[in-house]
């Protein structure tokens, strides 16, 4: 067995392991292998708001969750009875595409077509809407962009800005008075660049 380091950021739920190369694992002056150091952007990055809350229903019992907004009931049948089909059929159980099934990526793109009037659109259906905003992110954020999140804004929206490396950039744009983004703001701070 080969030695290792492994180093643990708890309030993550991050470890990092790392095994030396044999050279120094074979000799016996050598001093153990020191844990490695997570990148910078991960200390710019918030602990989830789930896992804070969690740590709270730990510590008081009276305290409620609604961090997921999860509900409190079954989906319906007919949505479980197509689940347990599509297993039986051997069409659920592996990774699918990273931009969604084909045959719904179509159906969505027709209906865009025919109710909405939108041609020459592409469509990818992601498995929440997390992943498809930490996709954008990966595709267009870089640390030394700037970036815009209007409050309220969702807290994984923020960690996925974070461990982009962009967490200085960051600007909370205001809201109007019927709480939607200010459209002028936006405006005035996409010209002053």
């Amino acid at each position: 067995l080969l030695p290792f380091a492994f180093t643990t950021f708890p309030a993550l739920r991050l470890h990092f392991a790392t095994f030396p190369s044999t050279a120094a694992s074979t000799s016996a002056s050598a001093p153990p292998p020191r844990p490695p150091a997570p990148p910078r952007r991960l200390h710019a990055t918030d602990t989830p708001g789930i896992a804070r809350m969690k740590e709270l229903m730990e510590r008081r019992k009276d305290a409620v969750s609604l961090a997921q907004g999860v509900v409190h009931w079954s989906p319906p049948g007919r949505a479980m009875e197509a689940a347990a089909e599509a297993l039986r059929e051997g069409k659920g159980d592996s990774y699918g595409p990273c931009e969604g099934l084909p045959e719904l990526r179509e159906a969505l793109v027709q209906k865009l077509r025919a109710k909405n009037g939108l041609t020459d659109v592409d469509v990818m259906v992601s498995s929440g809407a997390n992943q498809a905003f930490t996709n954008l992110v990966l595709t267009l954020i870089d640390a030394d962009h700037s970036a815009v999140l209007f409050a309220p804004y969702y807290f994984n929206h923020l960690m996925a800005l974070q461990m982009s490396g962009g967490a200085a950039s960051v600007e909370l744009g205001p809201r109007d008075a019927e709480m939607l983004p200010d459209a002028a703001w936006l405006e005035d701070a996409l010209v002053r660049g």
